[in-house]
């Protein structure tokens, strides 16, 4: 689950040219808009990330006039990217004072998230297409969730040397098809999730849920339960789900595809490797021209060497889909090549500026 609000350190503070009433702090590899003198490097604070959605209290009423949203039926606060006096500012920080119901005896790190009752801010088109819930996501397959690079700043003292897969993220929505075995009626069952609910399949649904739709129309359901690559393996095929009617449809197709990044292994709880996945996609994509890997950037590069810092693999980022070279891309995902490593993505700053809603 997603950090959404942890305690932290300030680890730096820059003036701003011609600004008398604002600086710039420095947490890891966020860095965010505060009032001037309210913190001192060093200082412990509480920080949102961008994409959180807090509550309507008191503390939090200064936001209004900007991050106001409703979601659903809940009213909140909605923090995302900005650009203010030149500077790029993501999240928020407040004084850990603020916040009474924290104990002083959590270190550096920990997460508040659930505490201070902040959930994942969702697009009204992604909180309705869901469609009918048969359970939360399984337990027994992992989230599709990378880190962001800002929240590991350790990387490139542990990893400079790792070799990595670095493929294109795109904006669309987290599907996952996967399959487990019956042993009471001895044979296969297979399932669809959003990124947070397992979905159910059936007649009335198909029309409810995108995801369902999709699985069922290009024949991903059938093909997964009956696939005999590996025999009695229960596997769980992850990728984005994009196109026409999915988060604005920013490439501008005139269809649905799913781009697969991941395929997980439930017996061994874990993900393949990069050739292994292969070897599933190009089944999958025989059964339709709708489904493909996600577009691959490099398939080798030692990416932590290559960009010496934060700001350098951030500007990386900034860079033209695959899809459509007219569109910025969304950002990078980086998967270690070999045993060991860190999986991590670096979302375009440029990107967020301009689809922040």
């Amino acid at each position: 689950m997603r950090k959404l609000a942890t305690i932290r350190k300030i680890n730096k503070i820059v003036s701003i040219p011609d600004a008398d009433l604002i600086e710039l702090c420095i947490i890891d590899g966020w860095q965010s808009i505060t009032t001037k003198n309210t913190f001192n490097v060093g200082d412990k604070c509480v920080y949102f990330e961008v994409d959180s959605f807090l509550p309507v209290e008191s503390r939090y009423e200064f936001l209004r006039s900007s991050s106001y949203k409703r979601m659903g039926p809940q009213d909140g606060f909605r923090l995302k990217t900005i650009k203010l006096r030149g500077q790029i500012s993501q999240g928020l920080i407040m004084p850990i004072t603020d916040f009474p119901e924290i104990s002083s005896e959590l270190e550096v790190g920990a997460d508040v998230t659930n505490l201070l009752h902040v959930i994942l801010y969702q697009t009204p088109e992604q909180f309705h297409m869901s469609g009918s819930m048969k359970g939360k996501f399984p337990l027994f397959i992992s989230k599709t969730d990378q880190e962001r690079i800002q929240n590991l700043p350790m990387l490139w003292e542990i990893m400079k040397d790792k070799e990595f897969e670095e493929t294109e993220k795109l904006d669309g929505t987290s599907m996952t098809v996967y399959r487990i075995y019956d042993r009471e009626k001895e044979e296969f069952k297979v399932g669809v999730c959003s990124r947070n609910i397992d979905l159910k399949i059936d007649d009335s649904n198909k029309e409810q849920s995108v995801y369902v739709k999709f699985a069922v129309d290009n024949g991903l359901l059938d093909w997964i339960k009956n696939l005999k690559i590996i025999n009695n393996s229960q596997i769980a095929i992850q990728g984005e789900l994009i196109g026409f009617g999915i988060q604005g449809n920013v490439y501008q197709l005139m269809d649905q595809r799913f781009y697969i990044f991941d395929v997980y292994d439930i017996d061994n709880q874990r993900y393949l490797d990069a050739d292994q996945r292969w070897i599933y996609v190009k089944l999958a994509s025989e059964i339709s021209d709708k489904i493909k890997h996600v577009p691959v950037i490099r398939e080798r590069v030692r990416i932590l060497e290559e960009y010496p810092d934060m700001k350098s693999i951030l500007d990386h980022a900034d860079g033209q889909s695959l899809l459509n070279s007219k569109f910025l891309r969304e950002g990078c995902i980086y998967k270690p090549r070999g045993a060991g490593g860190m999986s991590f993505k670096v979302v375009s700053n440029k990107y967020l500026l301009k689809h922040g809603d």
